[in-house]
């Protein structure tokens, strides 16, 4: 029996690049199918024709239309794209209704866990009241800032106190000036040199410091999890998934 096909969106980046060394250098329950790029003479069309699944780390503006395609070919899809708008939430919500959509802004196991910590931490320190801080690095070539993740790791805390988080409350403490604002999340972040991605939370309060993180060291743990999400979402039911869903762990 054939394994099925994914295509891949971005197939020329830096993680669609990622993608292809793990396929081609472990045993993978995935088969790799046609690349779509802004450079390639595959149209979107024949892409998804000739794909079983298929995983998107493009752009925000090419998003979109990627999302349409899958809905149109019904398509399972795996999105690992950041710095999407509201907008482009809705859209994830309408296509569910017809295809499943793994949505992850950051497809490591590490973070995932990390997520649920500061979650936990957040609600266990709630009536102390912490300043609450998020620092990430990225490679100098990421363009969205905060991250992905921070916000994330950010939308964590939130529902660790039990607040909503359709808008987070956070500054900048690298631009913002005098004494810190009232009630909200520090997020700051730097874009130097390859790194692939350093989250970190702080809680302060008293004379205490708790702080929580995450490093990758090599873009490799995200193409393993997006080639993860992209098998097991083969066969799922019309929905909007995550990766606790993928690795099975919504009990965090």
């Amino acid at each position: 029996m054939s394994l099925p096909k994914v295509g891949l969106c971005g197939v020329t980046g830096r993680m669609g690049q990622a993608i292809v060394a793990c396929l081609a250098a472990k045993k993978s329950p995935l088969e790799l199918g046609l690349g779509l790029s802004r450079h390639s003479d595959v149209s979107i069309a024949d892409f998804f024709t000739h794909s079983d699944v298929v995983i998107d780390f493009t752009t925000p503006e090419a998003c979109e239309a990627h999302l349409m395609a899958a809905v149109n070919h019904l398509k399972p899809i795996v999105v690992g794209i950041t710095g999407l708008s509201h907008h482009h939430h809705a859209l994830f919500e309408k296509a569910a209704h017809s295809i499943p959509i793994v949505y992850a802004r950051n497809t490591s196991v590490g973070v995932l866990i990390l997520s649920a910590l500061v979650e936990k931490a957040a609600h266990l320190l709630k009536s102390k009241n912490p300043d609450t801080d998020v620092f990430e690095i990225h490679h100098h070539h990421k363009k969205d800032a905060p991250s992905g993740t921070a916000n994330h790791l950010a939308e964590a805390v939130l529902k660790g106190r039990g607040e909503a988080f359709k808008k987070i409350p956070w500054y900048d403490p690298f631009v913002t000036e005098g004494e810190r604002p009232h009630n909200k999340i520090g997020i700051a972040a730097l874009r130097s040199g390859k790194r692939p991605g350093e989250h970190t939370v702080h809680f302060s309060w008293g004379a205490e410091v708790l702080s929580l993180g995450h490093t990758a060291t090599d873009r490799t743990v995200f193409a393993e999890g997006a080639i993860q999400a992209a098998a097991w979402v083969v066969g799922q039911k019309p929905g909007l998934y995550t990766m606790a869903d993928v690795l099975g762990l919504k009990e965090l």
